[in-house]
């Protein structure tokens, strides 16, 4: 049996995969999310409680396994594959890796953040509490009071991993080299095809000519920054800046510095749209500029290629090296001042647009599926 170990309170990619391996290969596979309750609930998966108690009992319940599959590999299924481990030693080990893992738990702060944020992440008392005691004491001297929260057992699960499934291949570099586990092998993978993340009929609005900044209110989008940069810039576009997701004082101070800095047509959205009516409002983005230092927002990212949106990211990001290597026209949030006012040509955005039809259509994302089914 294939086990699929997800930690994800919200719901929304344990449903996709459940419901994908549930019409691919539903007899050899099992789903379970490691969380207190789910807020999108699903009969067909198992809620197993982030205890130490709730997870040794729910293994004593398994007589197989033969694939243990995380997804992702943090804190609390480091515990799981730890303990289920002991009872199937032969057991082989995926770990799909979502990226924030690998920053939130081994970047520093100066990585990920420019001033502003880092003022802020350096500002909450509670945050370096709770960094201090993470990497100086848990792990250490308080493992056995607080199992699930172990730095020495991410250690431990990380020389335990077989296979590393993403499709960022410049993530695997990163994870290699973190981990030091020089025996886990690259598998490319996504969760969704293109047509599950927007409606293939959608195109570019020919009037739209939107600029928008960023995709969530999360420190790591550096808006003050890149608001900044863009206020001295002489466009007369419409900003669109969302910012319905993440940190609620975050967005409001970045919301009233938007405000008194950008002079033009300015759209800032906090309503939580769903994801139709999301990405046909992103059919009027002409030019998408991320902040980012650090992997996040890839679903947004394959939409706005997919509509011919031009794209800027940090040089330095694993999503701009991994862009560049597919071939896909993506420039460098550094040359933003001069490549602002040029658009993607119609042949440049076709190109775009066919290199994620070729890697994210329906049948190629069914065999990256393959070897965590079968």
């Amino acid at each position: 049996m294939n086990l699929h170990v997800f930690n994800d309170e919200y719901g929304m990619y344990p449903n996709s995969s459940e419901k994908f391996i549930r019409e691919t290969s539903p007899d050899n596979n099992k789903v379970i999310n490691i969380a207190k309750q789910q807020t999108l609930p699903n009969p067909h998966i198992t809620l197993v409680a982030p205890s130490v108690r709730s997870i040794k009992a729910f293994i004593n319940t398994l007589s197989e396994v033969d694939k243990i599959i995380l997804h992702p590999l943090n804190y609390e299924t480091a515990f799981f594959v730890l303990s289920i481990k002991k009872e199937f030693p032969n057991a082989t080990v995926y770990w799909v890796c979502w990226s924030y893992e690998i920053y939130n738990y081994h970047f520093p702060p100066e990585k990920m953040y420019l001033p502003y944020a880092l003022r802020i992440v350096r500002n909450d008392i509670k945050a370096r509490i709770k960094n201090f005691i993470k990497k100086n004491i848990i792990g250490v001297y308080l493992t056995p009071l607080f199992p699930l929260k172990s730095v020495r057992n991410l250690t431990k699960a990380y020389a335990m991993v077989d296979y590393f499934a993403s499709f960022l291949e410049e993530d695997f570099y990163v994870a290699a080299s973190m981990t030091g586990n020089t025996q886990m092998q690259y598998l490319p993978f996504a969760y969704l095809s293109i047509d599950q993340i927007i409606d293939l009929k959608l195109t570019h609005d020919e009037g739209g000519k939107t600029i928008m900044l960023g995709h969530a209110s999360s420190l790591e989008s550096n808006h003050y920054e890149m608001i900044s940069d863009v206020s001295k810039l002489p466009i007369t576009n419409k900003i669109l800046i969302p910012l319905a997701y993440g940190n609620e004082a975050y967005k409001h101070s970045i919301r009233r510095y938007a405000e008194a800095s950008l002079t033009g047509p300015l759209e800032i959205m906090t309503e939580k749209l769903s994801a139709d009516k999301y990405y046909a409002k992103l059919r009027e983005v002409k030019h998408a500029v991320f902040n980012l230092r650090v992997q996040q927002g890839l679903g947004n990212l394959l939409g706005l290629v997919y509509v011919g949106a031009k794209i800027y990211l940090r040089e330095e990001t694993t999503t701009f090296k991994q862009f560049k290597k597919w071939g896909i026209h993506v420039y460098a949030y550094e040359a933003l001042a001069s490549e602002i006012f040029i658009d993607l040509t119609e042949v440049e955005a076709c190109h775009n647009k066919a290199i994620i039809l070729n890697l994210f259509n329906e049948k190629n994302v069914c065999l990256l599926w393959s070897p965590l089914l079968n």
